[in-house]
């Protein structure tokens, strides 16, 4: 029987005990609700959950599944099942090869009709940022700057983008709407308009970037590197680098300790830039999609 979460599960987890923790732990941060968990129980036994988040964005993620050891034949079943308990119309995870159930986790998600959208590398930042100074680079952040100059730094600076993501975005909506609907996810994520940054060189637009803190809610203090990008015509010229160090130094003021970056495996100029400015590999990641 698969159902919607209860608070009271969360004493009878078992080998989910991780799993219903997060899950409590999200619905307190309002990054879900009870209606979007979802539980499969047998003989009173809880063998598998899936929670969903409460964004509003036009693509709705994967927060976590669990499925335990000797159920994996049941993890398609509940994923599909939860799925169309919802009005989800597009559903993404970023399923990390950082476990040991990765394959069998990956063969569930393939199993419920779900494709491999995007493969990425997961790097990680804990130091400190070594070496940054103010550069002769101008900033205008989002507050001052508006909704409509963000739209059309992304539609910039993803032209001819590495990011297969992006490009498939572009390609199905438009430069301008795929713009809009990026900034939308990431509004969804954690909107701080004083730190969502564009970089001028001698008041000429050479690229932005996007940092994002997800304060205490994964148990410390993570943020990520949600967008980095810069003008096509100025790629090559160590902007990355800088947009690179202001996103970093932006979370580390705000008390960030665990930084997050994830590129796509084809994003090579990105992944070197990441090595030299002190972001360590932690693992690989698969994005799976469906459309509904």
């Amino acid at each position: 029987m698969i159902r919607n979460w209860h608070h009271k599960d969360g004493l009878n987890a078992g080998e989910h005990e991780t799993f219903a923790k997060n899950v409590a732990k999200w619905i307190e941060h309002g990054q879900t609700h009870l209606e979007l968990c979802f539980v499969m129980v047998k003989n009173d036994e809880i063998i598998g959950g899936i929670a969903f988040s409460a964004d509003e964005s036009e693509q709705v993620s994967i927060l976590d599944f669990s499925i335990s050891h000797d159920s994996f034949h049941f993890g398609a079943e509940l994923i599909v099942q939860s799925i169309e308990a919802t009005s989800f119309r597009s559903v993404c995870y970023h399923l990390y090869n950082d476990s040991e159930q990765y394959s069998r986790y990956r063969q569930c998600f393939i199993d419920a009709g779900l494709v491999v959208a995007q493969e990425k590398l997961s790097y990680r930042f804990t130091g400190e940022l070594l070496g940054y100074s103010e550069t002769e680079i101008t900033y205008r952040s989002y507050k001052e700057v508006g909704d409509e100059a963000f739209i059309n730094a992304i539609r910039i600076v993803t032209q001819r983008t590495l990011d297969r993501a992006d490009l498939r975005s572009v390609l199905l909506n438009g430069e301008s709407k795929a713009a809009e609907i990026l900034i939308s996810d990431l509004k969804e994520l954690d909107f701080q308009p004083e730190i969502w940054m564009l970089a001028y060189s001698n008041d000429s637009f050479v690229g932005l970037v996007i940092p994002t803190n997800f304060g205490d809610a994964y148990d410390g203090k993570y943020g990520a590197l949600n967008y980095i990008g810069v003008t096509p015509s100025e790629r090559g010229k160590g902007y990355v680098d800088i947009l690179l160090m202001k996103g970093t130094q932006l979370l580390i003021s705000q008390g960030v300790t665990t930084i997050i970056a994830d590129i796509d495996v084809l994003n090579h100029p990105m992944k070197h830039a990441l090595e030299r400015n002190g972001y360590i590999f932690d693992c690989e990641e698969v994005v799976l999609e469906k459309l509904y």
